[in-house]
């Protein structure tokens, strides 16, 4: 049997919760120095990660991503709604992928 092999230039990257509450959504990764780092904002070589729950709903959860060092008031984010309240929904905000939102602002955007 092949033994898997990780990609050096990557770094793996798991969704979880937080242990103490079961619900915080946390990021866990494995760095390319074989580290393992967890947070709810991981940063890659170009992009950040956000990742937070709606603050009325348990069952939605948001993920962003932006250029490394944006400001989570700037109009440079792309992000996802991803709702489990009847199976798995997962859509934009403004029903595209495009990088034009503000992080600070997911609970009101629309999204399809």
């Amino acid at each position: 049997m092949a033994q898997a092999k990780r990609d050096d230039n990557r770094v793996t990257t798991i969704i979880g919760v937080d242990e103490a509450t079961l619900t915080t959504p946390t990021l866990v990764a494995v760095t390319t120095e074989n580290e393992l780092k967890t947070s709810t904002t991981i940063a890659t070589t170009n992009e950040a990660l956000e990742f937070a729950t709606d603050s009325g709903d348990s069952n939605v959860l948001y993920l962003g991503t932006a250029s490394v060092g944006t400001a989570t008031s700037a109009a440079s984010w792309k992000i996802q709604k991803i709702d489990t309240t009847s199976g798995v929904s997962i859509t934009w905000a403004d029903g595209n992928a495009t990088a034009d939102n503000i992080w600070d602002n997911r609970e009101s955007l629309s999204y399809s």
